[in-house]
């Protein structure tokens, strides 16, 4: 205003990056703030490039927390780091985190919180370093045999060290404990190479094509990772990694669909109506299901598979978390109905197939479920090609897909599923 003074601006762009996180003003004591000293949470400063005129003080700040400092050795061995170990770290803390991720803001503390946790808790940087060391692999083929076993070497002592720890939770490892359960699912996913089994385990003595089926697998470790965060949810929330359970990163998730999808999506429920034989409670856990499935499809529809606004991998992961125990055990019992909602699900998988670590998730899957539903749903219901065309949109979708890109072997693959369908082989 004319003649007044103005209002001083306080804010600052300097603060942890545990404020941060949790979107509230640092007092930018150190080397812990206020904040984090109340939460008993790590502090982290953002380094500055030291200049010219402040050449008296160029040492950046440490991302080490402000403790006994660690002893830096290969956790598998017990032996110095070598430059290979470096090497995983350095990809890690600089390509691998934006693969978990679309949300810049996850991603940091992927980059600098995770990696601070890691040097408290070995388990942690074991599961850093197997999982770096499967994404060099898919960008080194030719040295994938020896990072391969690499992995398996650094996974079995973090799996070791995870079990351990699981057995006394407390506020000063439940954030390490929750970010490797997470790490868990991608190492198996990764190491599978998109042949693994998402949600079927192989039961033995079934052939030499190794049908799948019997109890769910992957499933279990994801879901194993949303129960161990709601057993020490009030710690986690306390915390940077709070913004790993938060899926809908505060933005609406009703969206409108186009016409085609909604009727789709309509005719599904139909499946399991007044005439079934279901229960009360399996029918809703199937509603529940279809429910998450058509928000999560209606999202990346409108956000986009990259999208910046929300997470989309997650988002997408999380359908098998979210979804009922119900359901869970009508898919384990090779429930046609179940399964036609899991065919459905590898359209939101095949969304986020670009993801090294997910890359031809969605197509085996789909494949196995057009095995079994093959298989179990005409065998009960006492007829051929009853249940194919609940599944024809998945198996176009993705057909279609494969044409768009460049995956021969996989695109063929699944004509020759949809072909035999059809035909009743």
């Amino acid at each position: 205003m004319p003649g007044g003074s103005r209002r001083p601006h306080c804010k600052t762009r300097s603060g942890c990056l545990g404020c941060k996180a949790r979107r509230i003003k640092c007092d930018e004591v150190k080397p812990s703030c206020g904040t984090c000293t109340r939460y008993s949470s790590p502090c982290t400063f953002p380094a500055r490039l030291s200049t010219p005129q402040n050449s008296t003080s160029s040492r950046s700040p440490s991302l080490i927390p402000h403790s006994p400092q660690p002893s830096f050795t290969n956790p598998a061995s017990n032996t110095p780091f070598n430059t290979q170990h470096l090497e995983l770290l350095h990809l890690y803390t600089t390509t691998t985190v934006y693969t978990f991720t679309t949300l810049p803001a996850r991603a940091q503390i992927y980059q600098h919180i995770v990696p601070q946790l890691a040097f408290r808790h070995p388990f942690l940087l074991s599961g850093i370093l197997a999982l770096s060391a499967l994404h060099l692999s898919h960008l080194h083929p030719a040295r994938k045999d020896q990072l391969h076993r690499d992995a398996v070497e650094y996974h079995d002592v973090a799996l070791k060290g995870f079990k351990q720890e699981l057995g006394s939770i407390t506020k000063e490892n439940c954030e390490a404990l929750y970010v490797f359960s997470t790490f868990l699912v991608v190492c198996a996913w990764a190491g599978s190479e998109g042949k693994g089994n998402l949600f079927f385990s192989e039961r033995e003595g079934e052939g030499a094509e190794g049908e799948e089926g019997g109890t769910a697998e992957w499933v279990n470790l994801l879901r194993g990772s949303r129960t161990l965060a709601r057993d020490c949810y009030a710690w986690v929330m306390d915390g940077p990694v709070r913004t790993f359970i938060q899926l809908y990163n505060d933005q609406p998730k009703f969206f409108d669909l186009p016409e085609e999808d909604t009727a789709r999506f309509a005719a599904l429920e139909t499946l399991w109506g007044p005439e079934s034989a279901f229960t009360r409670a399996e029918k809703e856990a199937l509603s529940e299901a279809l429910r998450h499935l058509k928000e999560i499809y209606a999202m990346l529809l409108h956000y986009g598979a990259t999208s910046q606004k929300l997470c989309t991998i997650a988002m997408t992961i999380a359908w098998s978390t979210i979804t009922p125990d119900t359901y869970i055990s009508l898919v384990s019992q090779r429930c046609p109905e179940a399964l036609v909602l899991l065919a459905h699900y590898c359209l939101l998988l095949s969304k986020i197939d670009n993801v090294w670590w997910l890359n031809g998730i969605s197509r085996h899957l789909l494949r196995s479920v057009c095995r079994m539903i093959g298989k179990v749903g005409n065998a009960r219901d006492g007829g051929e090609g009853k249940w194919e065309a609940w599944i024809s949109w998945p198996l176009q979708e993705l057909v279609l897909t494969e044409f768009r890109g460049e995956g021969e072997e996989e695109k063929y693959g699944l004509m020759r599923e949809e072909n035999r369908l059809r035909v009743g082989s």
